[in-house]
């Protein structure tokens, strides 16, 4: 992976996120096994990240950056089924805020580690960093995770 000779990763992912964020949404509001699509939705973030690595070609980056645009957006449609089954109707607005404001935080410290890594390291592994933050992400949120 060579950084600037793709011009457009950062929009791929994205683009595959819009497009497939209300088939996602409509998907965890029907399942019963929320954990498990966010474990799995993890999953694919760390063999994307890895993937985008990895690849030595950017149609191959591009899969990998289009499957994590898919994948993310699992989370906040998870996070929220979460939230509506923890409280009450009443509830729900403050406990979306709750949950929102600890997405930002972590964002905000990935954003300073990723930095940090970029600047002492390569550029290719902040998509290391990411693939361990996805693992342990995935692996709390896991249905096996939740009887410990």
């Amino acid at each position: 992976m060579e950084p600037g000779a793709d011009r457009v990763p950062d929009r791929r992912a994205t683009l595959a996120g819009v497009l497939s964020q209300w088939a996602i949404g409509d998907a965890i509001d029907r399942t019963p096994y929320k954990r498990t699509a966010s474990a799995l939705a993890a999953l694919v973030v760390v063999l994307g990240c890895l993937g985008i690595v990895f690849a030595r070609t950017i149609p191959l980056q591009a899969v990998a950056q289009a499957a994590i645009g898919v994948a993310v957006t699992v989370f906040p449609a998870t996070t929220s089924a979460f939230a509506l089954g923890l409280v009450d109707g009443r509830e729900v607005a403050r406990r979306i805020a709750r949950n929102e404001s600890f997405t930002h935080g972590g964002n905000v410290v990935f954003a300073g580690l990723a930095a940090a890594v970029g600047l002492l390291a390569k550029v290719q592994f902040i998509f290391v960093a990411a693939a361990f933050f996805a693992a342990a992400m995935g692996w709390r949120r896991s249905p096996s995770a939740r009887r410990m």
